[in-house]
């Protein structure tokens, strides 16, 4: 099962709220337009998981609305239209169709290479964007991240990995991820992530395969994994 991460709204407390005639967490998505039904169901109907995944929308969407805002300025529209693509299919999938479906237009918008189109309309995705971070921060009671300073990576390695042990807990991650089990991929990354290999932190090494679990990327993360088993069995990590 997930662990709740910091600042998560916990199940209890949902159920505290029901019991006391209150609106819930997923009365008051729904207020705000989200289509809690579409993400439940992506989630398999796991309500701790699905607030579990909002509450990382919500903490992270300051930070990837400024990466898709300096993009926008490097005038860079191939990396725009994957930022935005991960946009659209997080959205979908936590059920914010709405924002999905701006993202949907200015990621095709961005692949053609329509300047025009992308600089009138991209204050606009990311108000949507910061916008309904703000909205199902409010429903579920969880405040958006500051920016960081790169703490994450920095952080002391935690305990030696034998090679064979990183190697089959990627193995798991990958069927994790094969079998569309974010959750599970979540743990391990987590449980990879704390320790170190030839010195350096884990989770320097999964950084992108954990961004790509994050936007529900799972085929993507999937082919980061092989690559890095590969690169693993033939010593060039």
């Amino acid at each position: 099962e997930p662990t709740q991460a910091s600042g998560e709204p916990s199940q209890e407390a949902g159920e505290s709220a029901r019991e006391a005639g209150e609106p819930d967490e997923m009365e008051r998505l729904a207020e705000a337009g989200i289509h809690t039904d579409s993400g439940l169901s992506y989630c398999r109907g796991d309500r701790a998981f699905y607030l579990q995944m909002l509450t990382m929308f919500v903490q992270e969407a300051e930070r990837r609305s400024g990466e898709i805002d300096q993009l926008f300025a490097q005038e860079n529209y191939t990396d725009y239209a994957t930022q935005v693509h991960a946009l659209k299919s997080t959205a979908k999938l936590l059920g914010a169709d709405g924002l999905s479906e701006e993202a949907r237009v200015m990621e095709a918008a961005a692949k053609e290479k329509n300047e025009s189109y992308v600089k009138e309309h991209h204050e606009a995705l990311l108000s949507s964007y910061r916008d309904t971070g703000r909205m199902i921060g409010e429903a579920i009671g969880v405040q958006a991240e500051e920016t960081g300073d790169g703490a994450e990576e920095e952080a002391a390695p935690g305990e030696e990995i034998a090679k064979e042990e990183l190697l089959e807990g990627l193995a798991r991650l990958r069927e994790s991820l094969d079998t569309f089990e974010a959750d599970k991929a979540q743990e391990l990354l987590e449980e990879l992530g704390g320790r170190s290999w030839q010195g350096r932190p884990v989770r320097a090494l999964l950084k992108e395969i954990g961004r790509d679990v994050e936007d529900f990327e799972l085929e993507a993360a999937s082919e980061k994994a092989a690559s890095l088993i590969e690169g693993l069995e033939g010593g060039e990590v």
